[in-house]
């Protein structure tokens, strides 16, 4: 036998549907670009798309877009791109392969998981929750888990941004902008973090996240606004709709990503052509419409079918893929959230998906406690994720002719060598036995959660801001407080 014969790892390694299914799929959305259109309530970006072979009716906002030109808008995409920390260090190179993942972003309460409660998020959840994300070891990218409801509407997405550079080095996966003006305020910001616009575009701690269209087929005003801006600067563009199937996209998952794909494909192309070789990720936010609630599922496992679908499609066109994920329509931490969760995730890690949704809870909420379940059920993902390696060495053959039948394999240097590397060891999942777990007090994994979570908050330590970089900051904030509030009224 020779070295490794076969290492396959999980991620992105499930296909739903064949590769001539695939092809299907890619040529139904071109066919709805050309005949059906996508309606862009944007002039600049219906321009842009007319004077390049688009066909344009600016009287109801729709452009019908050639096959050709989505074909070389996808060829311009980057395979990859890297998203950075504050310090420039430390990066996350999405499309690469591998399993990357994420914290969930802007939700706007907190979930009280002992008492049952819901209250509006704060500027303190928010600083805390960035704190929680920066001490989870199997969470890579941060953002800003709640959008604090005790600040000016107006200033949300610019405080989170400034909470972020404040609080982690980790790589940042990004709060929201919520409109061209904000994007300004948000890339001096970065800029100033960073060094420079040059050192912004070579090293970028800020994305669109995202650029999502309103199913079925239409960009807002708002979403192109913000594309423009990024795309200007060349920061990468996540394009991720939220359409529900049998509600704004067909019931047939099979019609829903031909329409979603689409979707997907008409952002690219306005990316590209505003910047050729735009670092885009392919995404998708989408599940189905429950009809009993008439509710967007999150826990539904058609989202993960959807994710798989669509993450075939990200890599028939060799695209990093961002899919929602490990989320719940669970009200509180509890059973029903851990089976959604668990599942979710999985289905996106298959999928080849960047997985998110740490500490997200039904209905808009974000819970402390989940956020550390949330990171243990993450960890057991990443082990399924890394395969297992078939070698001379892992299949054991002398081990197992030395050790013979009835023989114990605990005190064999084969397992010393190999069990750490083998084997996924839990942090606050039980494992002991009941005698154990009783003289421990009993503790509930919700309990152990709170432990965990109260210690990672009041440990968390990071390098601070330089103090020059800080008061500069805190001058974007007011000199964008003064136009984002003023033009609000």
């Amino acid at each position: 036998m020779g070295g490794i014969i076969n290492m396959p790892e999980a991620f992105g390694s499930f296909d739903l549907i064949s590769t001539d299914g695939v092809r299907r799929l890619h040529e139904a959305s071109l066919s709805i670009l050309e005949e059906t259109g996508v309606k862009i309530l944007e002039q600049n970006a219906l321009k842009l798309l007319g004077d390049n072979g688009a066909e344009v009716n600016h009287q109801n906002n729709i452009a019908k877009l050639p096959s050709d030109l989505v074909k070389k808008s996808l060829k311009k995409c980057p395979s990859t791109y890297r998203m950075y920390g504050r310090d420039g260090k430390r990066y996350c190179e999405l499309g690469d392969g591998k399993l990357h993942t994420r914290s969930n972003l802007g939700r706007r309460y907190v979930v009280d998981a002992f008492a049952g409660e819901r209250r509006p998020a704060t500027w303190k959840d928010l600083e805390d929750g960035i704190k929680l994300i920066e001490g989870l070891k199997n969470v890579e990218m941060t953002s800003a888990p709640v959008t604090p409801q005790d600040i000016e509407p107006a200033m949300r997405d610019i405080y989170q941004w400034y909470a972020v550079f404040k609080n982690s080095v980790k790589p940042i996966s990004g709060p929201y902008t919520y409109s061209s003006l904000s994007a300004r305020f948000i890339f001096k910001m970065a800029e100033t973090v960073c060094g420079g616009e040059k050192e912004l575009q070579e090293r970028p701690v800020v994305r669109y996240f995202q650029c999502e269209s309103v199913t079925p087929l239409v960009y807002n005003r708002t979403a192109m606004e913000i594309l423009f801006e990024y795309a200007k600067r060349n920061l990468p563009v996540v394009f991720a709709p939220m359409g529900m199937a049998g509600g704004t996209a067909p019931a047939t998952l099979a019609g829903a990503v031909a329409l979603l794909n689409a979707e997907i494909l008409a952002g690219i192309t306005v990316g590209q052509l505003l910047c050729p070789g735009l670092r885009v990720s392919y995404g998708s936010n989408s599940s189905i419409l429950d009809m009993k609630t008439a509710a967007f599922a999150n826990g539904a496992p058609e989202m993960g079918l959807l994710a798989m679908l669509l993450g075939s499609l990200s890599r028939y066109y060799e695209l990093p893929f961002f899919a929602i994920s490990n989320v719940s329509d669970a009200l509180r931490p509890d059973s029903q959230a851990s089976v959604e969760k668990t599942l979710s995730a999985l289905s996106a890690m298959l999928a080849g998906a960047e997985v998110g949704g740490v500490g997200y809870i039904g209905n808009e909420a974000f819970s402390y406690e989940q956020a550390v379940i949330d990171d243990e059920i993450l960890g057991a993902v990443f082990r399924i994720a890394e395969g297992v390696e078939i070698s001379e060495e892992t299949l054991a053959l002398e081990v197992i002719k030395s050790v013979g039948p009835g023989g114990n394999y605990l005190k064999h240097k084969h397992t010393r060598d190999h069990f750490r590397r083998e084997q996924w060891n839990p942090e606050i999942f039980n494992r002991k036995r009941w005698e154990t777990w009783e003289r421990e007090g009993k503790k509930t994994i919700l309990q152990r959660a709170k432990e965990r979570s109260d210690q990672l908050i009041a440990s968390h330590k990071v390098e601070p801001l330089p103090s020059e970089v800080d008061r500069e900051l805190k001058i974007i904030i007011s000199a964008a407080e003064n136009q984002l509030v003023k033009q609000k009224k």
